[in-house]
């Protein structure tokens, strides 16, 4: 299921950024990491995943998801589940 979603707009949904471009790349806004709060946290729809060049911080969508909001495995695979059926982005 996390590798239908976009992550961008996964990642969109708790850190204002911008994206996804053309090329599938989305960026936080102002070096808004929520991990860290210095550093520029990018994700990339194309291999699905999220990095942060100051901190480290990196993984999917579901990781994504435990790591910002502290939620379980199962927590964030509810909220992937509430989030595709409210219409949410998918892969093509």
């Amino acid at each position: 299921m996390a590798q239908r979603v976009l992550i961008s707009n996964v990642v969109g949904l708790f850190v204002p950024g911008d994206g996804p471009d053309e090329k599938g790349y989305w960026v936080s806004e102002d070096g808004e990491c929520p991990f860290c709060e210095d550093g520029v946290l990018c994700a990339s729809d194309n291999s699905n995943i999220y990095h942060c060049f100051h901190c480290g911080a990196h993984g999917g969508t579901i990781d994504f998801l435990m790591e910002v909001g502290g939620h379980t495995f199962a927590e964030a695979v509810e909220f992937l589940r509430v989030y595709i059926e409210g219409g949410g982005k998918w892969y093509h």
